[in-house]
């Protein structure tokens, strides 16, 4: 399991909920770069993932499911032996640029050209995220009841997504 550079499982379920994974990559290749990577199960709930220099966000295996909720997802999801990537979703997911993590939630938006994200940085305490810009399409987007009362920071949360809006 290699979790400090994006993340990755091996014989586990990661399980992963109101964080930021971006500025980082596993790779077993530059080209096959991606933040989030997974062998057997992975969890990600109220997470924002941003792909790394390859463009891929989340790289599953064939045997692998990635279950998303209210995940922001900024560039491709991919397999690691081709074909399509193992994804579930419980709602409330928002992909952009495409729709290559082929999410079917009625309350799903992918393919959203420009997601309203701020660059990674350093909020008013110490965790760099990335701001929901006004009218981010993130914004509100998920279903509220299973929403953490607090994002990352500890911040009361208005927006169900992470990170919340600065303002």
């Amino acid at each position: 399991r290699n979790l400090a550079r994006g993340a990755s499982s091996v014989d586990d379920v990661v399980s992963a909920e109101n964080v930021t994974l971006s500025g980082n990559g596993w790779n077993t290749a530059p080209s096959d770069e991606a933040q989030v990577v997974n062998d057997e199960a992975l969890e990600l709930h109220f997470t924002t993932v941003m792909a790394g220099t390859s463009g891929i966000a989340i790289r599953t295996a064939a045997l692998g499911d990635a279950l998303l909720r209210g995940v922001l997802i900024v560039g491709s999801c991919a397999a690691t032996t081709g074909g399509a990537p193992a994804i579930d979703s419980s709602g409330g997911n928002v992909e952009s640029p495409d729709d290559t993590c082929e999410l079917i939630d009625p309350s799903d938006r992918p393919s959203i050209p420009d997601p309203g994200l701020g660059p990674l940085a350093a909020t008013t305490r110490t965790l760099p995220v990335h701001a929901l810009l006004a009218g981010s399409v993130a914004i509100d987007a998920a279903a509220g009841a299973d929403c953490p009362a607090t994002d990352e920071r500890g911040s009361a949360r208005h927006d169900v997504h992470v990170p919340e809006r600065h303002g």
